[in-house]
C-alpha cells in the first residue's frame, strides 16, 4: 500500500527569520515581498497590520515593528533541510511547489507504529526545528499536498483509500490545483466553485481550453494516472552548523536524536542547553547514508510496539 505524508509550511517566509521557538518580538514582525506585506505574525495582526499592506502602511500603524525582505534562497535551503530531516521516515522525500514536501512512507508505517504515530513524529520534528507544519496524508502524493494545502481539520487531511480521499478532494476549492488559477476567471463565469465542479466539464473541451496539464494534474491527485516523483539525492558527505534548541517544552534528549542525523556535539548539547537555551549544533553525515529511524532511546523496540519476531 502507498501512502504519501505531505508537510506544508505556511509560515516558512517568517520562520526562516524567526523560529517558532525564538523570542516574539514587542511589535511584532512581517516579512515583505515587492513592498507588501505577505505574512504577519499574531502581534503584528493586533496591531492592525494586514496582509496586502504597503510598507509605509505598516509604519504609520505600528513603526516598531520588524519589517523583514522576503529571502526565497533561504527558504529553498531550508526546505532542502527539512527533506533531508524527514528521511528519518524514508528515503524516498521530493521537494515541491509551496513550501511543501511529501515522502513516501507506507513501508515505513508499521515501524513508527502507524500513521498517526507517525504523523506525531514528523510534528515533534518540525517543532524541533523551529518550524510550523501541516501535515497530510493521502494514497496519492498529489493529493496529499492538495490535503496539506487546503484541507481543513487535522481529520480531514488523513486518507487511506482513494474512495475516501476522492471525497475530500472533490469539495476543495478550484483555485487549489495549480494549473487552474490562471483559469480562473473563466471557470467562474461556467458557476464552477470547487475541484468537483471541475471534473463534472467535459475532458475533451477541457483539454482544448486548459491544455493537457490540468487534465493530467486533476487524475494524479485522484490516482487515475501514475505519479512521477524527483527523489532528493543527498551529497556523498556534508556538514552544517545551525541553531537548535532545548528547554521545558522540548524533549531533552539530543538534538541528534530528535532528527536522525549525526551531530558532532551530541555527547554535550543536551548538558549546554542548561546553560544556554540556544546553542550552535555541527551537523554532519558521510558515507552516501542516509539519517536513519530514530535511535533505540526514542523509538521503542518491536516487541515493544507488539511486532512478533520473526527469528
Amino acid at each position: 500500500m502507498r501512502v504519501f505524508l505531505a508537510v506544508h509550511l505556511p509560515k516558512l517566509p517568517l520562520e526562516v527569520f524567526r523560529p517558532r521557538w525564538s523570542p516574539e518580538p514587542l511589535h511584532g514582525s512581517v516579512v515583505l515581498e515587492k513592498d507588501k506585506v505577505v505574512i504577519a505574525d499574531s502581534v503584528a495582526r493586533a496591531a492592525g497590520v494586514r496582509l496586502g499592506m504597503k510598507r509605509g502602511g505598516v509604519l504609520t500603524l505600528s513603526p516598531d515593528t520588524e519589517m523583514h525582505e522576503r529571502d526565497f534562497a533561504r527558504e529553498r535551503a531550508v526546505q532542502r533541510d527539512v527533506g533531508i530531516a524527514l528521511m528519518r521516515f524514508s528515503p524516498e522525500v521530493t521537494l515541491l511547489d509551496e513550501a511543501t514536501m511529501v515522502v513516501e512512507v507506507g513501508a515505513s508505517l508499521r515501524l513508527f507504529g502507524g500513521l498517526l504515530a507517525l504523523c506525531r513524529e514528523a510534528k515533534a520534528l518540525l517543532a524541533t526545528l523551529g518550524l510550523t507544519a501541516r501535515i497530510s496524508a493521502a494514497p496519492t502524493g498529489q493529493g496529499a499536498w492538495l490535503l496539506a494545502r487546503h484541507a481543513k481539520g487535522h481529520g480531514a487531511r488523513r486518507v487511506l483509500k482513494l474512495s475516501t480521499l476522492e471525497q475530500r478532494l472533490a469539495s476543495l476549492p478550484m483555485v487549489a490545483v495549480p494549473e487552474v488559477r490562471q483559469f480562473a476567471d473563466w471557470f467562474s463565469g461556467l458557476g464552477c466553485e470547487t475541484i468537483a465542479d471541475i471534473r463534472r466539464l467535459p475532458r475533451a473541451g477541457l483539454q482544448r481550453r486548459c491544455g493537457e496539464h490540468l487534465l493530467d494534474s486533476l487524475d494524479r491527485a485522484f490516482g487515475t494516472a501514475p505519479e512521477l516523483f524527483d527523489w532528493l539525492e543527498l551529497p556523498p558527505t556534508f556538514s552544517r552548523a545551525s541553531k537548535c534548541r532545548t528547554g521545558s517544552n522540548m524533549r531533552t534528549a539530543p538534538c541528534s536524536a530528535r532528527t536522525g542525523l549525526s551531530c558532532s556535539c551530541a555527547d554535550g548539547c543536551a548538558q549546554s542547553s542548561s546553560r544556554s537555551p540556544q546553542y550552535v549544533c555541527c551537523w554532519s553525515m558521510s558515507g552516501g547514508a542516509t539519517p536513519s529511524s530514530p535511535p533505540p532511546s526514542t523509538l521503542p523496540s518491536a516487541n515493544q510496539r507488539g511486532v512478533k519476531s520473526t527469528s
